[in-house]
């Protein structure tokens, strides 16, 4: 239900709420609290709104925008919106609208002779009582430029008072939006390097290089648990299947081996190829044990997740996917390496080489999942000793372990 007990006073301080709006921006990285406090400070300085909304586009890989929705004396709600066709619900919206007429602003009286309810959620407004309905654009680019959604806010206010928005509170409204756009703005430009960096470089890494972390040689020596998998037939599947579908393929693969390492905590650094190469940092000793247990649930999980696909891959005719994986353990060098130019943030050292040429030994000693005795010794994991192996170009060898899918089953 609208809430009809909302300040009624005709002195609208515009100028303290917009103040208030941009100080806060400077400290407040969350936009929902940002937007929850603006609107609560507009329906207590006469502003007349008992509901808003805002929609923002993002650049992000699952996402194509967000908004926030604040009603009176409930809690401000963000939803997402993922990468898809246009739903029926927003070719029918004020905002499709507005954007296919070229126009910034619209007015629709929800209550009284002059009530207009020519669109579904319209009606649903006047069903909850409200009395007025603004929609507004401020587009972040023209919109003879686009030719859908541009870049930029969207947003609404509703009233519930009786004649809804008088012509001075759609005034102060105007200029809440000005200054709530270039903090939106602002804000999303910053969410969306966040969103960059931890989609490319990830969590950890990109929060690294975000607190300043951008010289070469900006690097910690670490201990880790470090996972390196490798695609099995890449070659010959990328010579038979044309590209979209040894795309497809390959990035089955990635979700079930990178994906399970995202998901059990760790960070995935870098796809080399068909490899992946990733860790579970280890920095100090309480840590190490449960670095342990991230990554063997991750080895758990990427098999979990391959069964999975590999059922739906037979089942409509394809052949199955494998890979080779290896963990081991020891110290590396976690940081910016690279040209001075041109960084990335990865590890070096002994230990990220020797991960890689274990997960060679895969290939021939019958078991797609190996362990350096370093990972063996520490995890709960049934393996069979498989001897001292040479360590092709370091001239020393490993004692490593297999282990079986089956193997995996209990951990948790």
């Amino acid at each position: 239900m609208a809430h009809t007990d909302l300040a009624v006073s005709q002195s609208l301080d515009v100028s303290t709420i917009v103040g208030n709006l941009l100080r806060r921006s400077l400290v407040e990285p969350d936009l929902n609290r940002l937007f929850d406090a603006t609107c609560n400070e507009m329906a207590a300085g006469g502003l007349g709104i008992s509901r808003g909304h805002i929609t923002v586009s993002t650049l992000h890989p699952l996402f194509k925008a967000l908004s926030h929705t604040w009603v009176y004396t409930e809690s401000t709600q963000t939803r997402y919106y993922a990468h898809a066709p246009d739903a029926e619900g927003w070719v029918s919206s004020p905002f499709y609208s507005m954007i296919s007429d070229g126009v910034l602003e619209m007015r629709r009286h929800l209550a009284g002779p002059e009530a207009l309810l020519d669109m579904p959620v319209l009606r649903e407004f006047a069903e909850h009582g409200y009395t007025d309905y603004r929609g507004y654009l401020q587009a972040f680019e023209s919109l003879e430029d686009v030719e859908d959604s541009p870049e930029g806010l969207a947003g609404s206010w509703c009233s519930s008072l009786p004649g809804g928005f008088t012509s001075a509170r759609l005034a102060a409204l105007r200029e809440v939006e000005l200054a709530l756009a270039v903090v939106c703005k602002l804000q999303m430009k910053s969410q969306m390097t966040d969103n960059i960096l931890h989609t490319y470089l990830g969590a950890d890494a990109g929060r690294q290089v975000l607190s300043g972390r951008i010289r070469r040689g900006d690097v910690e020596s670490v201990n880790a648990v470090i996972w390196y998998s490798d695609m099995r037939g890449s070659t010959e599947l990328a010579a038979r299947l044309d590209g979209r579908e040894f795309l497809s393929d390959i990035n089955d693969y990635f979700s079930c081996t990178a994906g399970a390492v995202l998901e059990s905590g760790g960070e995935v650094l870098r796809f080399i190829g068909d490899a992946v190469l990733a860790i579970f940092p280890v920095r100090d000793d309480q840590e190490e044990q449960q670095a342990m247990k991230m990554a063997t649930r991750a080895l758990a999980l990427a098999s979990a997740k391959m069964k999975s696909v590999n059922s739906d891959r037979l089942a409509s005719g394809k052949d199955a996917l494998a890979y080779g994986v290896a963990l081991h353990y020891g110290e590396v060098l976690y940081g910016n390496i690279g040209a001075p130019d041109r960084l990335e943030f990865s590890v070096v050292g002994e230990a990220a080489n020797e991960v890689a040429r274990i997960e060679e030994m895969t290939k021939h000693l019958g078991h797609s999942i190996l362990l350096s005795s370093e990972v063996a010794n520490r995890v709960d994991v049934r393996s069979a000793d498989l001897g001292e192996q040479p360590v092709r170009g370091s001239g020393r060898s490993l004692r490593v372990y297999g282990v079986q899918d089956d193997a995996l089953e209990a951990v948790s």
